[in-house]
């Protein structure tokens, strides 16, 4: 996959956005959105995504002895945030 921020200021420069590019922000729009579902195709830039620090993983605990974590999807980190507003 492309280094997220160099391909992000090709696109930026009027250059058509690649297939990577698509499916980051696809994947950004839908953490953003709270949809927790991603497409197959979406899945490599989901785990670039999640490498390179711009979405975590969302636990939570399920008992008071905070033994068992619970994955609930993913948000945005500020830098995630960041990388989205780019593309608007």
């Amino acid at each position: 996959m492309v280094e997220f921020s160099r391909a992000l200021k090709k696109a930026m420069k009027g250059k058509k956005l690649t297939k990577e590019l698509t499916s980051i922000y696809r994947v950004l729009l839908r953490i953003s959105m709270g949809i927790k579902k991603f497409p197959a195709k979406d899945l490599a830039a989901l785990r670039h995504l999640e490498k390179s620090g711009f979405v975590k993983p969302k636990r939570r605990t399920r008992s008071k002895n905070k033994k068992f974590l619970l994955f609930t999807g993913y948000v945005l980190t500020n830098k995630g945030k960041v990388a989205l507003r780019q593309f608007l």
